[in-house]
């Protein structure tokens, strides 16, 4: 078997990122076709995902030795892909897809008493049984969550203390629940699980955020002299905006990771979800 060569591994990792890089910056620029933007979009979060189970000694190491050039180091680089995406969807994406009239409604700003009424039956019937609720105490531990799981954390309030509720979101279940009314209204699975989640919980619901974990995949990476195995162990932690302090801190405790290690974004975490959608796009947008 080949021996592996650290620097060629390096330069490998960073080709990846730079590459993801440029793709974005293509589909920032150039008149793409909606098909495409969403595909790319898509694909640009699988290859990050991809490059933080697998690269992430590299992520590990930087932080101890001096970057080669300014602005070039993985963190970096990893950051600037992250942001890029979060304001792509913003300010692009979800435009775009509203011109094709594909629209993406917060649960909690609904006024419709028949898109309320709809909600509720489907989190009664569909989603609540599928649901497994936690409170984080002495008792019942932070679990190992599935990596890149989607999960709703919950600050709970009783008597002045704050506990951390968790509630995994069923991955079996759509990720976009279609409004029965038109225009074409999509919500979020995540986010009729917050409308209702006082359902789930005795105590004083304090604050709701959406998050995942990405965990570590056995690699065969190289740092300097010594090979990294780490299987399993949490390298990255996103959480949806608003996020408390509390949660926030929370969370990086109980999986042991730095501020370096946590991205926030206001778009949905997670883009895959842009491919249950493009059935309702008319013929004329997917091309043009």
């Amino acid at each position: 078997m080949k021996p592996i060569n650290p620097a060629q591994e390096k330069e490998r990792a960073r080709n990846w990122l730079v590459l993801n890089e440029r793709m974005l910056q293509e589909a920032r620029t150039r008149p793409l076709p909606l098909l495409e933007k969403m595909r790319r979009a898509s694909m640009i979060m699988y290859n990050m995902d991809a490059f933080f189970s697998l690269m992430y000694p590299f992520l590990q190491e930087e932080p101890h030795r001096p970057a080669e050039s300014a602005g070039d180091g993985f963190l970096t680089l990893c950051r600037r892909i992250a942001a890029g995406l979060d304001g792509y969807f913003q300010s692009k994406l979800r435009t775009d897809l509203m011109q094709a009239g594909i629209r993406f409604a917060s649960a909690h700003t609904l006024t419709k008493a028949a898109d309320l009424a709809f909600l509720d039956v489907c989190f009664e019937k569909v989603i609540f049984p599928a649901l497994t609720p936690l409170v984080v105490d002495a008792s019942h531990p932070f679990p190992k969550l599935k990596s890149r799981s989607l999960n709703l954390a919950v600050t709970l309030e009783r008597r002045g203390r704050k506990r951390l509720g968790l509630v995994p979101v069923p991955g079996l279940l759509p990720r976009c629940i279609l409004l029965p009314e038109k225009p074409v209204t999509y919500v979020f699975l995540e986010d009729v699980m917050a409308l209702f989640v006082s359902r789930m919980f005795s105590d004083l619901i304090a604050d709701i955020s959406v998050f995942r974990v990405t965990r570590a995949a056995e690699s065969s990476v190289l740092v300097g002299k010594s090979r990294t195995l780490a299987q399993g162990k949490a390298v990255r932690l996103e959480i949806q905006r608003p996020a408390s302090p509390f949660i926030r801190e929370t969370l990086m405790h109980v999986l042991d990771l730095d501020e370096k290690d946590v991205y926030l974004s206001w778009s949905p975490i997670d883009f895959h979800f842009l491919s249950g959608v493009e059935r309702d796009i008319p013929e004329k947008f997917i091309h043009s």
